[in-house]
């Protein structure tokens, strides 16, 4: 839902950060884990993790932080009904 080449408002990265904890190389298959963190009114930080195909220990994780932008203004602005619905779906509440 989010059209980056000419929607109105956009998702600018503004944070990033990722722990490796073991190597990895072609050809061996990966699975990648995706959730949201944590929504706020304009901004979402998204968890990741990286796994070996099949294994439950990740070889590396992170989180990496949208703000959404009015393309025009350049200022933050509430993320939009449909997006925030999809993040609802994945977020994952702090223990």
């Amino acid at each position: 839902g989010l059209n980056i080449q000419d929607a109105e408002i956009v998702g600018f990265v503004v944070a990033s950060s990722c722990q490796y904890l073991g190597p990895i190389s072609y050809p061996e298959k990966i699975e990648v884990g995706f959730r949201a963190n944590r929504i706020g009114g304009s901004s979402v930080e998204y968890g990741l993790a990286v796994f070996r195909a099949g294994q439950t220990t990740a070889i590396a994780y992170g989180s990496f932080t949208h703000v959404f932008v009015n393309r025009l203004s350049n200022q933050s602005c509430p993320i939009p009904a449909a997006i925030r619905s999809a993040l609802e779906a994945v977020l994952v509440a702090a223990e």
